[in-house]
């Protein structure tokens, strides 16, 4: 069975900054179906959508790190190098990644889902692997089509955003 989107959903019950970001892509999804706005501004609110949920999961992964009071060394190796710097979109999915590792084994944790993106012990791969190796892809093509001032024509920002990263 196919799982349904409930994009209300989202708006309702998601954090706050994730559904501000999220209403705001599918505004640019209704502007263009009245033709009153572009594709470009689509993908670009797409890619903020994702850069904002990113940047929460990885701020979620340092607080519930922090109050499991089980310091790890070298997860706060990966902080130090991380936080004291201006951080790239790939720091946070590389302190979003690392740190629901650290955090695979916990039981008591505010956002339990994290366990689903952590990598454990005698694997490879997290239980949502798809998901995560998404995120790189979905960084790849944020930084070839925004971070790094690309202009594309509207016809391949149409394509961007029905791409399936």
């Amino acid at each position: 069975m196919e799982e349904t989107f409930d994009k209300e959903l989202i708006k309702k019950q998601y954090p706050f900054p994730i559904a501000t970001y999220f209403a705001k892509m599918q505004k640019e999804e209704m502007l263009i179906s009245k033709k009153k706005s572009s594709y470009q501004k689509l993908f670009l609110s797409m890619i903020d959508a994702f850069e904002i949920t990113l940047r929460f999961l990885g701020v979620v992964v340092i607080k519930e790190y922090l109050d499991t009071e089980k310091p790890n060394e070298d997860f706060n190796k990966l902080l130090i190098e991380k936080l004291f710097k201006k951080m790239s979109l790939g720091d946070w999915l590389s302190i979003f990644r690392d740190g629901s590792r650290y955090l695979a084994e916990e039981e008591n944790l505010f956002f339990p889902e994290l366990n689903a993106y952590a990598i454990r012990k005698g694997s490879d791969k997290p239980k949502n692997a798809k998901i995560m190796e998404s995120y790189d892809k979905f960084i790849n093509v944020r930084n070839k089509f925004k971070g790094h001032s690309t202009n594309c024509t509207e016809k391949e920002y149409h394509n961007l955003c029905k791409a399936d990263v």
